[in-house]
């Protein structure tokens, strides 16, 4: 009797599953260079101490690592059922996005000092103008 091979998707599933390994969401500001380095002295603070240290980015990932964990849990689930890897993790992209925009409106500690909230009009620290918090973005990289 001959045997008979059914692939019933297998071989897909194998494509798209080889593919995951190479898809990757980066969260934070990329451009124009001289925001990335306001982000940067406020991410980490200046040497000088002139701008202390207020994390928006790393705090923000720290505090919702396991909400991120099953989001890239259910991404790869849905890539697994055939969606785009672009839109699984473009999901993941958008939700710290909003998460990191939250954390800025509810005031990142340390409190900006009378000088800087008389001089801007806000006690709001990393919001003056809204470019840093306007420029926040997200990129999805898939290797094909």
């Amino acid at each position: 009797m001959p045997v008979i091979d059914r692939d019933m998707g297998y071989d897909e599933l194998m494509v798209r599953l080889a593919g995951m390994h190479s898809v990757s969401v980066t969260v934070g500001i990329d451009e124009p260079d001289d925001l990335v380095q306001i982000a940067a002295w406020n991410e980490f603070g200046t040497e000088d101490g002139h701008v202390p240290e207020r994390s928006f980015l790393r705090s923000t990932l720290d505090e919702n690592r396991p909400r991120y964990v099953q989001l890239q849990e259910t991404a790869v689930e849905r890539m697994v059922d055939g969606l785009d890897p672009r839109l699984a993790y473009g999901a993941i992209g958008l939700g710290v996005v909003a998460d990191v925009r939250r954390k800025i409106r509810a005031h990142v500690d340390p409190p900006n000092a009378p000088r800087t909230v008389q001089a801007k009009g806000s006690s709001t620290p990393l919001i003056d103008t809204g470019r840093l918090y306007d420029n926040i973005g997200y990129r999805v990289e898939h290797g094909e």
